[in-house]
Parts: C-alpha cells; sequence; structure tokens
C-alpha cells in the first residue's frame, strides 16, 4: 500500500447484491442492484418457508469438472438416471423415475420421491410431512440448486469457466438447534459427493460424444421434463425473450 498515494482507491470492486431468505443474491457487473422480487416471484414464498436463515453451514466444497456447465445442471433436473447413474449411492433411497415437475416463471421445482412414501397409504394425511419422504430441488435460473432433504439442505452452484468446464460448489446447510452428532451430517456429506462423483462419469461420457463432432443435436426424451424447460428459458434470454435482473 505505502507504493499508492493515500488517497488512492484500493478497495476491492463491488458488485450489486441483496441479502434475503437467508441467501445472498448478487450480480457479478457494476451497476445497482436490481429488484430481486420480481424475478424470484412465486418462489419467494418457497424460500421463507426453507427459514435458511436460523441454519449454519456445516461444510463447503467445490470442484471443478471438465464438461459443459449445461451437462452438469440437466442432471439435477430429472430423476430417470437414478437406478443407473447411481446404484452404488443414492438410488436405493429414492423410487426410480417418480418425480413431478413445476415450473415457476424461470425457475424449476422438482419433487422426487422417497420409497419410504409407499408406506402412506395406510396412515392418516394429517401426520404427513413432505420432507420427510421427499427430495425437493428449488432451481434458481440458471444454475442454483437448492435441495431440501428431512432434515437438512443443500445449495448448488454451477460456474462455467469455459465451453468444457465447470466450477461446482456445494453448501451442507444445518439447523443451527440441531443436536444431532457431526457425524451425521458427514454422512450426507459423503453421500452427496459419492453422488457427485457417478455424475460426472455419466457427464464426461456425454461431453466425449459432444467433442467427437459426430453429434449434430441432443434430443431431451418425455422424462426429462426439467431440462427441457431449461433449455426453453435460456433460449429466451439468448434472444432476449427474457431478460434477468442485471
Amino acid at each position: 500500500a505505502h507504493c499508492f498515494p493515500p488517497d488512492a482507491m484500493r478497495d476491492l470492486i463491488s458488485l450489486p447484491s441483496l441479502e434475503a431468505h437467508g441467501l445472498i443474491f448478487a450480480i457479478p457487473s457494476h451497476g445497482e442492484t436490481p429488484d430481486f422480487g420480481p424475478w424470484l416471484g412465486e418462489v419467494t414464498e418457497d424460500l421463507e418457508s426453507l427459514d435458511l436463515g436460523a441454519h449454519r453451514v456445516f461444510d463447503h466444497w467445490s470442484r471443478r469438472d471438465p464438461v459443459n456447465w449445461k451437462l452438469a445442471v440437466d442432471g439435477f433436473l430429472e430423476g430417470y438416471h437414478l437406478s443407473r447413474a447411481h446404484a452404488s449411492s443414492i438410488s436405493k433411497y429414492f423410487l426410480n423415475n417418480q418425480g413431478i415437475y413445476e415450473q415457476s416463471g424461470p425457475h424449476i421445482r422438482y419433487m422426487m420421491a422417497k420409497r419410504s412414501i409407499k408406506d402412506l397409504q395406510e396412515t392418516d394425511p394429517q401426520g404427513w410431512r413432505l420432507r420427510d419422504h421427499c427430495l425437493t430441488v428449488q432451481t434458481l435460473f440458471p444454475a442454483t440448486f437448492i435441495q431440501v432433504l428431512s432434515d437438512h439442505v443443500f445449495i448448488h452452484l454451477m460456474w462455467p469457466s469455459g465451453p468444457t468446464e465447470v466450477r461446482k460448489d456445494t453448501w451442507l446447510l444445518v439447523p443451527e438447534n440441531s443436536d444431532r452428532p457431526d457425524r451425521y451430517w458427514e454422512a450426507n456429506r459423503d453421500l452427496a459427493k459419492a453422488a457427485f462423483d457417478e455424475d460426472y462419469a455419466v457427464n464426461q461420457t456425454v461431453q466425449c460424444s459432444v467433442d467427437s463432432g459426430m453429434l449434430d443435436h441432443l434430443v431431451f426424451g418425455r422424462c426429462e421434463q426439467g431440462p427441457q424447460w431449461l433449455h426453453a428459458t435460456l433460449a429466451d434470454v439468448s434472444s432476449g425473450r427474457l431478460r434477468p435482473p442485471v
């Protein structure tokens, strides 16, 4: 600092940002902080219900994978690959390809049923709790995923760093007042990491096929409603029909 004049600006670049719903929203460009309310729309109610402000970060990790970011994103929006790609990790907990999609503006909510949901048929609906029997993935367009499980939350961010590289950041949030031992949360973290490794193996295969130059298009199947909506929204943004907060 002694090499610069006393009145020289040495602060880091300030970015438009907003703290809301237990999250920090930011835009990596100069300008005023936009109104995120209209962009989030009905998702605001979902975020509020999670009470993320009453959680703490148990762990954070990141990884870089040599695949296009859209390949990494697509896998969060469908569950039909579960029994094959995740046979050694999480598939035993979920019904294969049993999920419901909902679209809210540019955002997507995806719910995937756990195997335990079948045990509810003979029980009183008044005692049902969705989080105990479903994995809910709230997608904030384009590449933020909030995975809600029975007693904890994962937040995943995908950061494209080139046409064939993506950085994935994950935060494990646990209730501030939980008395569960650390080994319980560590086991859930390790399970998520194992699933990521399995996703990468599949994504790498697809990326190799794309890099070969032999494919001039890709086809989404009927069970891939989430990826279809995502790519349609990407097309709307690219064409200017939809403008995100800037």
